[in-house]
């Protein structure tokens, strides 16, 4: 007997509708250094892969300077084309307080001074502008940081004024009592890292 075959079969195309790539947003454009930024993917059904390495549709990046962020959408085998996401980092550089003396005495005040800042001085006072005026009680530390469109440098290096409260000097006379038109060596001690004053 003989072996009888049909003509081909019809065709069917199997269809496979592309991966859409995810969509990025993030809590924060633009930050200072330093500053942490939640990313965000919506719009996969799949699993996000970002190009730092972390996987999720959400994920936390501290970046040091202007950085792009890219993620893409796998499903299964397939995988979307990656989608991307700028954030913008401020580099402030710490300023630099000035003042014209360190020491000062107990119930005086100084004037700080803020070099290195082309925004707004904070000081650790609470204080802000370009110069304070502080009566410190006792030896205390200074700093501050430079603010520049609501992004903050690092503090600067402290500033220590140094509180002194000399003590009376001590009198000594070579010879006392004297008689009329003798002499005598009066000595003072207690201020040997001062400049004395005498009554006359």
């Amino acid at each position: 007997a003989g072996t009888c075959a049909s003509g081909a079969s019809n065709q069917v195309t199997i269809q496979v509708p592309p991966v859409t790539p995810p969509v990025l947003t993030a809590d924060k454009l633009s930050i200072s250094q330093g500053d942490e930024v939640t990313l965000s993917a919506s719009n996969c059904t799949g699993v996000v892969k970002w190009s730092t390495g972390l996987v999720g549709s959400s994920v936390k990046v501290k970046p040091t300077s202007t950085t792009t962020y890219t993620a893409m959408c796998e499903k299964g085998t397939c995988a979307s084309a990656s989608a991307a996401i700028t954030i913008s980092v401020t580099n402030i550089p710490p300023p630099t307080v000035i003042c014209s003396t360190d020491t000062i005495c107990k119930g005086g005040s100084v004037t700080l001074e803020i070099a290195n800042c082309l925004g707004t001085a904070e000081w650790s006072t609470g204080q802000n502008g370009a110069a304070i005026v502080v009566s410190p009680s006792a030896t205390t530390m200074y700093s501050a940081k430079c603010v520049v469109n609501g992004c903050k440098s690092a503090s600067s290096v402290e500033y220590k004024i140094t509180v002194t409260k000399p003590e009376k000097p001590v009198l000594t006379a070579s010879k006392n009592p004297i008689g009329p038109g003798e002499s005598t060596t009066i000595t003072a001690t207690g201020c040997e890292t001062g400049r004395m004053e005498w009554s006359n």
